[in-house]
């Protein structure tokens, strides 16, 4: 089967075969293709916390950040008789810290597996800002991810929620959901292990939270090791994942432009870049 693509005065054609298979007006075919590329407005607002996103077709990566802050959490109790699930034992812990990054990545405004969590000390500023390695359990070096983060008991299927409800869910999961041993299990890693040398205040729970109630924004002090990656490395790389970029490179790769007119087609996305 041979396609071929004709542009003749103001009309696309597409002929299989010789034979004409479907055509358009050429001010429409190319409103489509340009329609392609253009996040236009929606009615959702920007969610809390956002502070960088990257649209490309039906995938989205979103990078939130949280500023320093002590929350109360659910941590793996020292007599837990397991180390995840069923029959594991937490305790409470009023710990603080510095500035918490994720990096999400959605495909049809479902999760994707592609989701990291870094630290920094200060806000973030540009899109070339390096990230730091946390110390907490369920973040693992792991799926060819530098801190994969663990949401394993959060529903995947949010497409019918809001956008600033799908980012509050993600951190809602990662402070309220409880930190175990689960990534020591299962990826043969956390960065809790390997972190809690980097600083005697946060070497166990206890001094972590010892210095919370003395000092809130003492994790702003301390030198957390660098990740290796900047923001733009880790979106880089969520994005070539999940949607990977392609140029039409045939007569085929061209025939879902001959739909409608691209102002009839509902936008279903957001508006920021």
């Amino acid at each position: 089967m041979e396609l071929r693509i004709e542009i003749a005065g103001n009309k696309v054609t597409c002929k299989q075969d010789g034979e004409k298979a479907v055509s358009a007006a050429l001010a429409d075919f190319l409103g489509n293709l340009w329609e392609a590329s253009d996040n236009r407005p929606a009615s959702e607002p920007i969610p809390e916390t956002v502070r960088f996103a990257w649209r490309r077709g039906e995938a989205a990566v979103l990078v939130a950040e949280q500023k320093p802050v002590c929350h109360t959490v659910r941590w793996l109790a020292d007599d837990s008789p397991v180390p995840f699930g069923r029959g594991a034992k937490y305790r409470e812990a009023r710990l603080a810290f510095p500035f918490v990054v994720l990096v999400v990545a959605f495909h049809g405004g479902n999760l994707t597996g592609q989701q990291e969590c870094f630290y920094r000390r200060a806000p973030l500023e540009a899109i070339g800002d390096e990230l730091l390695l946390p110390n907490l359990l369920n973040v693992a070096r792991a799926y060819d991810q530098t801190c994969w983060l663990c949401l394993a008991n959060l529903n995947p299927d949010m497409v019918q929620m809001p956008w600033d409800a799908r980012v509050r869910k993600v951190w809602s999961h990662l402070f309220q959901a409880g930190f175990n041993a689960s990534s020591e299990h299962h990826e043969g890693n956390s960065y809790w292990q390997t972190m809690r040398s980097v600083d005697r205040r946060v070497s166990s729970v206890a001094e972590w939270e010892r210095e919370s109630a003395r000092n809130p924004f003492f994790p702003l002090t301390v030198e957390w090791k660098p990740s290796g990656k900047t923001v733009a490395a880790v979106m880089e790389e969520m994005m070539g994942r999940v949607w990977p970029m392609r140029a039409p490179v045939s007569a085929a790769d061209l025939l879902p432009f001959f739909g409608p007119p691209a102002k009839s087609k509902p936008h279903r996305g957001f508006w920021w870049k």
